[in-house]
């Protein structure tokens, strides 16, 4: 699997995502700076309900088979 390969998976899998969860997981992600000691209590654990909705299990999976040659077309 190539670079480009793994991050148009990466890329459909995000946008497979709600967007709502995506713009607030993203906003979250700044305000904290990379550091989740930066935000409330309660950010946290919304940021973690929206690490959650990335079903980030169901990305492995999907770069595993396309590491694997099965997530490849047939032509």
């Amino acid at each position: 699997m190539t670079v480009g390969q793994a991050a148009l998976v990466v890329r459909k899998h995000w946008q497979e995502t709600p967007q709502a969860s995506r713009e607030r997981l993203s906003e979250l992600i700044k305000r904290s700076g990379g550091r989740p000691s930066n935000l409330s209590d309660a950010e946290r654990r919304e940021l973690a309900e929206h690490a959650r909705a990335l079903r980030l299990g169901q990305l492995g999976g999907k770069l595993a088979a396309t590491a694997s040659g099965r997530g490849r077309r047939r032509r």
